[in-house]
């Protein structure tokens, strides 16, 4: 995961994943007695198994592919896709001022 965030980033943003990360298994734990008596085991089952495809969607969608990228290449595409998209709400801006 750190290969695919800025290096001015690092602490900041893993530091956020991981309390997301334990926040999520805290609920986790703590509601799944109450979902074992409403959806019963199949559907706690089918549940969690639902978030999974969900999340592998996401990454599938959001995370970009690396394979062969070298980490200067990595951290400069993510550069341009900032770049890119400050310009356009710069654009955006002078357009509604007008």
């Amino acid at each position: 995961m750190g290969e695919l965030v800025n290096p001015k980033l690092v602490g900041i943003s893993l530091g956020i994943i991981t309390v997301v990360y334990r926040v999520l298994g805290f609920a986790q734990l703590f509601f799944f007695h109450d979902l074992l008596q409403i959806l019963g085991q199949a559907g706690v089952y089918y549940f969690f198994g639902g978030c999974c495809l969900l999340g592998s969607v996401a990454c599938y969608a959001f995370v970009s592919d690396t394979t062969g990228k070298t980490l200067d290449e990595i951290h400069n595409e993510g550069d341009r896709k900032t770049v890119t998209a400050q310009r356009d709400r710069d654009r955006n801006d002078i357009t509604a001022k007008v």
